[in-house]
Parts: C-alpha cells; structure tokens; sequence
C-alpha cells in the first residue's frame, strides 16, 4: 500500500486521481486493519514526484466523494495540528489542495475544501490557505 511506483505514486494516489470511490475505501479498510498509527500518516503525507498527496490527486482530478472519503478519514486520524499541516501541505509548484482544485476548475471540491478549512482551522490559518 505504501510502495511507490516510478512516479513514487502509491496505489492510494492513483485511485486518489481517478476517482475510483470504491478502491480508496478498500484500500483504506486494508490499511485500518493493516497499518500502524504512523504508517496511516503516511498514507496521508506521502508524496510523488510532483511532491503530491493523494488528496492533492483528489482535488484536481478526482471526484468530491472520493475527497470526502480522504478528508472524513484523515479528521479521524490525524491531530488538529496535523490537519492544519494536511490542508496546508504544498506541492512542487507550492500549491496546497485547494489551489490544485482551483486551478483545474473543481467548483464543488473547492466548496468543500473551503467548508472543512473553515470549520477545522483558525481564522490566521485560513488566511494563509488562502495566501498560499
């Protein structure tokens, strides 16, 4: 689940990519089972080549209910202080999830990217998601 292919993509950044909900929540029920606490971190924060995540993937490809499945699992598993880095996190062209959406025309994931930061972040946060 975390190796990489030649793109260091892992199998959760192309089903991430192609909206494939079913294959995101399969291999999200394996690594529940499968996978340490630290090693679901790294299914949220692993980057490819383009120093993506697969919700980097989801935003500007992928379809909203696939995002949703990622941003529903990460608010389980990740600290406060680790979503705001998730939200936060910068590609290689140092845009965050929000702009990748943005940029490939994503209206209603850049609506629920915009809903969960504002609901999840502080208001400073928020500016520099914004800012980004």
């Amino acid at each position: 689940m975390l190796t990489k292919d030649d793109m260091k993509q892992t199998v959760f950044h192309h089903a991430a990519r192609f909206g494939e909900t079913d294959l995101v929540q399969e291999i999200w029920k394996w690594g529940r089972e499968k996978l340490s606490a630290e090693e679901i971190k790294l299914l949220f924060f692993t980057k490819d080549d383009r120093r993506q995540t697969a919700f980097h993937c989801a935003a500007q490809f992928g379809e909203t209910e696939v995002l949703q499945k990622i941003w529903q699992w990460s608010a389980e598993k990740l600290s406060a202080k680790e979503i705001n880095e998730f939200l936060l996190t910068k590609d290689g062209k140092k845009r965050t999830a929000f702009y990748c959406s943005a940029w490939s025309g994503k209206t209603g994931i850049i609506r629920k990217l915009w809903e969960w930061s504002t609901e999840k972040m502080s208001a400073e946060k928020v500016k520099e998601l914004l800012l980004a």
